[in-house]
């Protein structure tokens, strides 16, 4: 809490403190003392709303650094403006989230239809232009409870299997919840597209983050359009699954109330050996495939765009930001 402790001492900073802040500009200045080398520069963060302002700022020299946000399709330019591209395969997860205690996606039928009726592999083709892998797997092939559980790699992508809707039968309204960036609103008009082959009559609704996160909250929605950046410890998904975690006591937002999953999830914070939670997380896993509790639909790779004096930086698998301190 910032009544207990000054706001220019929070914690999570690593090697930098918060020196200013004006509006939603921050000013991050190099901190002494700490266990990481003190880093060569001080960084401004400030959150840009729009895309066309985010590809401006960068092209113009205003900005130095984009951690994704801006579309595939834009790429091509930024780069003939002298703008560094990096990417590599990522740890978090596109996917889509049911509601599962009410509305049409309460019925495990309607949830595995709405699952094989969608083409991942011609998604990434076609909308992320191949920046992504498809998935139908919460674990990326290359993450630990995959490889300590011994179960291989997951499995091939066979491409849409639920049936065509017949004529004259009644398709399944369903309103989908994006957040109000372009590139998920084009995305989520995308699937819409595709599920309607499958059955399903498909409402977008677009909302700024903080009304969307209050609408998932509410239970206010059939569907949602999400991403967890970093799935690296599967405890996580604790948070997002288990009974006790739903609103408001946590973020169990598709209001799953699974006593068998409960007992995994429970087993997977107890355990200690990495290979005996690996064997646990590779059956949750498998549980919550099972009953589409989340629908994959693929893993993001990690895109960075950098000006030529930030080319240096270089970001992990999960996305965060400690290359900035490493800096020249």
């Amino acid at each position: 809490s910032t009544r207990l402790r000054p706001w220019r001492s929070l914690a999570g900073l690593g090697p930098f403190r918060l020196a200013t802040s004006s509006g939603d500009r921050l000013r991050f200045e190099p901190r002494d003392g700490g266990v990481l080398p003190r880093p060569a520069r001080a960084i401004v963060v400030q959150p840009i709303h729009d895309e066309n302002a985010r590809v401006v700022r960068l092209a113009s020299g205003h900005a130095d650094v984009a951690f994704g946000g801006i579309s595939t399709r834009l790429f091509p330019a930024l780069e003939a403006n002298g703008i560094t591209l990096t990417e590599m395969p990522g740890s978090g997860l596109t996917y889509l989230l049911p509601r599962t205690d009410q509305g049409p996606l309460s019925l495990l039928a309607n949830r595995l239809r709405l699952s094989a009726g969608l083409d991942r592999s011609s998604l990434v083709r076609d909308f992320l232009e191949g920046h992504a892998r498809p998935s139908e797997t919460l674990f990326a092939p290359s993450h630990w409870v995959r490889a300590l559980a011994g179960d291989g790699a997951p499995p091939a992508l066979m491409g849409p299997s639920a049936p065509l809707q017949p004529p004259g039968t009644p398709a399944i309204p369903l309103r989908l919840l994006v957040s109000a960036d372009r590139s998920r609103r084009m995305l989520a008009r995308f699937l819409q597209q595709e599920l309607a082959r499958s059955g399903f009559a498909v409402t977008v609704v677009p909302l700024e983050l903080g009304t969307f996160f209050a609408r998932l909250s509410a239970g206010d929605f059939d569907v949602a359009l999400l991403n967890i950046p970093d799935l690296i410890e599967p405890n996580v998904l604790r948070v997002f699954m288990h009974s006790t975690s739903i609103p408001p006591l946590g973020s169990n937002r598709g209001r799953v109330r699974d006593p068998a999953l409960d007992a995994m999830l429970d087993a997977g914070s107890s355990t200690l050996p990495r290979s005996d939670r690996a064997r646990i997380y590779a059956a949750a896993e498998a549980h919550v495939l099972a009953n589409a509790y989340w629908i994959p639909l693929w893993q993001e790779n990690v895109v960075t765009l950098t000006s030529p004096r930030a080319s240096s930086l270089r970001v992990g698998t999960d996305g965060r930001w400690l290359g900035l301190a490493a800096l020249p």
